[in-house]
């Protein structure tokens, strides 16, 4: 889908950008004294290694430490010593318009999962987490790396009060009108009608003294519509919880 080709590539962009970036570049104060984390700090422990076949995809830290809140969905695929046994809410009954072709249990990765593919930055200060519904796709990236104040155009995102949610949503089709397979419709009189579609939402969210985006993609025409509902956006995104991540 053409909307999955553009989070994969700016997932390349921004992996590029840190590989850029000096080994020796400053460090951004997380926050944890952030009331947000409270509740965590307590039970932040260093996470196990998952064993055998049918193990929970390993937590956050089991190679690398994190030194920032590494954000998850406890309950829905991931073994997180760090949270509480509390009961997740399933995202249908917790997110407006949350659809139904979205797989129960997401796919989750982790960029960096070792320490040789933090791109030369130290190991645990920034991360890329994909969580694959099949028909909804959730990119949360992480970092607290400065840029290079010499580079060219390369400054420091200002950040929001903790706790703000900024949903902006590009539209990679420049207006073209999308028909039921997301692909472009033709210009023509028997043309199939465009479903309304304001285009890829990229959340802002800020905790602490950071800010995480959040990408979503809908790659079916199914889940189309639920990248559209920006309240069901901001439920989603406070589905989230930190999962990871040690004070240093």
């Amino acid at each position: 889908m053409i909307s999955a080709r553009i989070a994969i590539a700016g997932t390349s962009c921004l992996l590029a950008l840190i590989a850029a970036t000096p080994a020796s570049a400053q460090l951004r104060d997380v926050g944890w004294s952030d009331p947000f984390f409270a509740a965590y700090l307590p039970r932040a422990l260093p996470a196990p290694r998952s064993s055998g076949p049918s193990a929970a995809p390993p937590v956050p830290g089991d190679e690398i430490a994190f030194s920032l809140p590494v954000f998850g969905l406890p309950g829905l695929g991931e073994a997180a010593p760090a949270v509480d046994g509390s009961a997740a809410v399933p995202l249908r009954m917790a997110v407006t318009s949350w659809p139904d072709c979205a797989a129960a249990v997401p796919e989750i990765t982790t960029v960096p999962a070792k320490p040789e593919q933090a791109a030369g930055l130290e190991p645990g200060t920034w991360y890329v987490r994909t969580f694959d519904f099949q028909c909804v796709e959730i990119v949360v990236e992480g970092d607290r790396n400065l840029p290079d104040s010499a580079a060219v155009g390369n400054q420091a995102r200002e950040v929001g009060e903790s706790g703000s949610i900024v949903i902006e949503h590009f539209d990679e089709n420049a207006e073209a009108e999308i028909d039921a397979q997301g692909e472009t419709v033709p210009t023509r009189g028997d043309a199939a009608p465009a479903l309304p579609d304001k285009g890829m939402p990229v959340i802002a969210y800020t905790r602490g003294n950071l800010t995480y985006s959040f990408t979503v993609v809908c790659s079916a025409d199914d889940s189309r519509a639920f990248c559209d509902d920006e309240q069901g956006l901001r439920e989603l995104v406070q589905q989230f919880t930190v999962i990871a991540g040690q004070p240093q």
